[in-house]
């Protein structure tokens, strides 16, 4: 499996492929099928250029904590719907933060972007090691990798960043002619991100800050409002495209010195018990569990992902989140229980 780690590349990741090729010479989200994202091409002067937005992109992505790495494994699987009339070349994901290794099975490049790149995130494209005679002169052969309509390939990061919003696009084959060197290449043509096909899903983020310590029930002490902090949504009001959903929380010990403890916490999605879906979450209700100072700490960043689909709580349009976590005051007693609760709600809006 080819893996790549950071680089910061200086051309943009077609012009990388075509420099590949060159030297060998040997994220569920669906992005509108069939629509030309590629805009006005009037503008165009690239001689016999041809558009590569002509795919129907489909992702899944499955999303894993690996502990002893201490690092989040996202896993894409990207197919290309039959409604396709170009087989997919190149899946690039924007995102504001880095993966330390992108991962491909063979056929594929794999390429993480430092997050201070012109385009940062991560770019897979199928690998090429030929050129043959097309009716407008040279051009890249097709890879044997590339997906047509009806495949599927499945490509991973690995990051130290919990997941946020991503935007991904897929560009197909599309036979543009390879100049020679003789010619000067300072011709107009629409961007990698813009000629493609464009969807959403997620991709490593990196938090600096909590977005809102959510609501304060009447039922909590305002003392206790801080154990639970939201990364990514406010109270009310948020939007997710995609028909995903990423919820980022955050523990903390509460202003008077009071412990949260992360194991009592539990989560809900429309009244559905989802408290297993984050990553690094505990069973509630552990067996013999004692409240220590070292059990109850804030510790790293929590993260769920959601999609609509059939036996997800997550819907279309409007949803409601609500979460509770219990800590100790900063005197307690060995045997004491977790009394001080912090309950949160969260409405946000999921859109395809």
């Amino acid at each position: 499996m080819p893996a790549l780690t950071i680089v910061r590349p200086l051309l943009s990741v077609s012009r990388l492929m075509q420099t590949v090729l060159i030297v060998s010479l040997t994220g569920t989200s669906l992005a509108p099928a069939l629509l030309a994202q590629a805009g006005d091409t009037s503008f165009v002067t690239y001689p016999n250029w041809k558009r590569a937005d002509r795919v129907a992109p489909k992702v899944n992505l499955t999303l894993q904590y690996d502990a002893p790495s201490v690092q989040w494994v996202y896993s894409y699987s990207l197919r290309n719907e039959t409604s396709a009339t170009q087989d997919i070349r190149l899946l690039g994901l924007l995102f504001p933060a880095t993966a330390s290794v992108a991962s491909a099975p063979s056929g594929w490049q794999a390429i993480a972007l430092d997050d201070s790149s012109a385009i940062p995130g991560a770019s897979f494209f199928a690998d090429g090691s030929a050129y043959q005679l097309g009716v407008t002169g040279r051009v890249a052969a097709p890879s044997a990798a590339q997906l047509g309509p009806g495949s599927e390939v499945t490509l991973t990061l690995r990051s130290d960043y919990p997941p946020g919003e991503s935007r991904f696009y897929a560009r197909g084959y599309a036979q543009v002619p390879i100049l020679p060197d003789s010619v000067d290449d300072e011709f107009e043509v629409p961007d990698d991100t813009t000629d493609a096909q464009r969807g959403w899903t997620a991709g490593p983020t990196r938090y600096t800050t909590v977005r809102t310590f959510g609501t304060l029930e009447q039922t909590d002490l305002a003392r206790t409002d801080r154990f639970l902090g939201f990364m990514n949504v406010d109270t009310s009001g948020s939007t997710f495209r995609g028909g995903n959903a990423i919820i980022v929380i955050k523990f903390d010990n509460g202003s008077d010195g009071d412990l949260v403890c992360p194991y009592t916490f539990r989560a809900f999605l429309n009244d559905v018990d989802v408290t297993n879906s984050f990553v690094q979450a505990t069973n509630p209700h552990a067996a013999g569990y004692v409240s220590t100072r070292e059990s109850c700490t804030a510790g790293p960043l929590r993260a769920a992902l959601f999609t609509v689909k059939p036996g997800s709580p997550l819907l279309i349009g409007n949803n409601m989140f609500r979460a509770t976590v219990a800590g100790l005051p900063s005197t307690f007693s060995v045997a004491e229980v977790p009394s001080l609760i912090d309950t949160d709600r969260i409405q946000f809006t999921v859109v395809p």
